[in-house]
């Protein structure tokens, strides 16, 4: 059975992921004392994942051929 996956959301978990990067680089602009530390790698854990998924999506929305499987290029 294959995993199936709905690329109607990619768009908003893009705009999500720039988000989510602008938040890490505002807690990185901080002076290192005051870096809630914590909080900086729960984000960095929900981006790599959030990377991951989108990089799924992606491939998974590429044009392929009918007859060999191979990637189109449109």
């Amino acid at each position: 059975m294959t995993k199936q996956i709905i690329t109607g959301f990619l768009p908003i978990l893009d705009s999500k992921l720039k988000k989510q990067k602008d938040m890490i680089q505002k807690e990185l602009d901080k002076p290192k004392g005051e870096r809630n530390k914590h909080a900086l790698k729960e984000m960095l854990k929900q981006t790599k994942k959030l990377r991951k998924v989108l990089k799924e999506g992606k491939e998974h929305t590429k044009a392929k051929c009918p007859h060999c499987g191979g990637d189109i290029n449109i």
